[in-house]
């Protein structure tokens, strides 16, 4: 989910890692990292390098905003505020950097992943603005042109109590697809096809009770 994740670019390579340790957990994680960024060809060094500076400004980003306060991982109108200049700008120089990497020098293979990490970059930024941009609209309405902590606190509100809302009525409309609407249909195709509303294992038993009751009478 590259929107929700608004350019945590380092997952894949965690994701990578978490995966060769399990299947080789004697394997050095500078290795592992190592043979990751290989598949870049040429271009590793580079990849190595984008990894090198994005974590960090990515970790400070994470502990100085949203690990303070957790509320912030499920709350799109926040992420504006958790995502800082300084790692827009780490990500902004290292991408430049992937993109101006002479592609001669890759297999087509190479280039497809080259351009896929640097389509995601370009993505993530691209929301970064957009969200920001979104509350530039919004607090000149509202509030004067200025976005503060004010502001932000009130977007966090109505954006939790919209999300619940909505996780609300999906909850309802699923327990009433599952329980009510999908069973029906499923009654009404097992009949329409066999003459029987019953499950096909159940026909027997139906018959028997039927007998039994015939039987009874």
């Amino acid at each position: 989910d590259y929107d929700g994740t608004l350019g945590v670019r380092s997952r894949d390579l965690e994701h990578y890692v978490i995966s060769r340790m399990i299947c080789e957990p004697d394997a050095s994680f500078e290795q592992i990292i190592d043979e990751f960024c290989s598949a870049f060809g040429p271009a590793g060094d580079t990849v190595k390098a984008f990894y090198t500076n994005v974590r960090p400004a990515g970790e400070k980003m994470y502990f100085n905003s949203v690990g303070k306060n957790r509320k912030l991982l499920l709350d799109d109108s926040e992420l504006e505020s958790v995502v800082n200049k300084e790692y827009v700008q780490v990500m902004t120089a290292e991408l430049k950097k992937l993109k101006d990497f002479p592609q001669d020098k890759l297999s087509e293979v190479e280039k497809i992943r080259l351009k896929r990490l640097i389509l995601t970059i370009e993505q993530s930024l691209l929301t970064a603005e957009f969200m920001h941009q979104g509350d530039l609209r919004i607090a000149k309405k509202k509030n004067n042109g200025v976005v503060d902590k004010k502001l932000l606190e009130t977007l966090n509100k109505k954006s939790f109590a919209m999300s619940a809302g909505f996780r609300a009525i999906a909850i309802g409309i699923s327990a009433l697809a599952l329980g009510v609407v999908i069973p029906k249909v499923q009654y009404a195709i097992t009949k329409y096809r066999t003459g029987s509303s019953a499950a096909p294992g159940l026909r027997e038993f139906e018959k028997q009770e039927q007998a039994l009751k015939s039987t009874t009478a």
